[in-house]
């Protein structure tokens, strides 16, 4: 019985717990998340892209960048990993919330506190060149970078997202 309460990793890395004094003495659950097990190499970075722009951000990126706020003044290249087909309205993460720091609004009348007002494109993005790491959690600033467009492009695209989102369309 002992030996089934034992925690074990499905892979090998290095351990980063949350609150490890914490835990010393402390009953958790089957499935409680209680920290990573990491070999601190290819990040993927979670990014929320508001429901106005996921038409650019899908169709006309020609390059990411991402500066990690640990160390801003390094520039890093990355491409798009995988995305989530639907838009939804829950953030990932409290941090991009302006709870956390982040910029996006939430929803008071939600219960659990991770419904925002809007709706959001998620999309996960790795580093297009290897990159070890040393937090897990660290906030990242990300730059879409698009195909030079006119003036008279710019103004339909958002006359054309204005009457969508009026039509509800």
């Amino acid at each position: 019985r002992q030996k089934s309460l034992t925690v074990a990793a499905k892979q090998g890395g290095r351990v980063a717990l949350f609150n490890a004094t914490d835990l010393e003495g402390q009953y958790v659950t089957k499935g409680q998340l209680l920290g990573y097990v990491s070999t601190f190499s290819e990040p993927v970075i979670r990014v929320v892209v508001p429901e106005n722009d996921t038409d650019i951000v899908r169709r006309e990126t020609r390059a990411i960048d991402i500066r990690f706020v640990s160390n801003p003044n390094e520039t890093l290249q990355a491409e798009i990993l995988r995305e989530v087909p639907a838009l939804d309205s829950v953030l990932p993460s409290l941090a991009q919330a302006t709870e956390g720091g982040g910029s996006i609004v939430l929803d008071p009348s939600d219960p659990n506190g991770q419904r925002a007002f809007g709706r959001f494109l998620h999309l996960d993005l790795a580093l297009s060149v290897p990159h070890s790491f040393e937090t897990i959690g660290d906030r990242a600033m990300v730059r879409f970078s698009h195909a030079p467009m006119s003036l008279a492009k710019r103004v339909y695209r958002r006359a054309r997202q204005v009457f969508l989102r009026q039509f509800d369309i």
